[in-house]
């Protein structure tokens, strides 16, 4: 997991460029199990945990079948 905040958390369209910036050059390596990246979405938040919401997190995932498949990337 890689967590970000990014330069122009109010802009839509700086997030969106970095959730496709994503999918284009780190999407699709041999043995990539899970590929997930993406907004912080404030409709899901329950009130509880960390009360501070003046940041706009953005989150990259991705997670291989093998550890040998996580090394070869260079």
């Amino acid at each position: 997991m890689v967590y970000f905040t990014l330069k122009d958390r109010d802009r839509p369209l700086a997030i969106e460029k970095m959730v496709q910036a994503c999918q284009k050059y780190l999407k699709g390596h041999p043995g990539e199990g899970i590929f997930a990246r993406g907004p912080r979405f404030a409709r899901f938040e329950r009130g509880r945990g960390n009360p501070r919401r003046d940041f706009r997190l953005w989150a990259l995932q991705v997670v291989f079948d093998s550890r040998e498949a996580h090394d070869a990337i260079k």
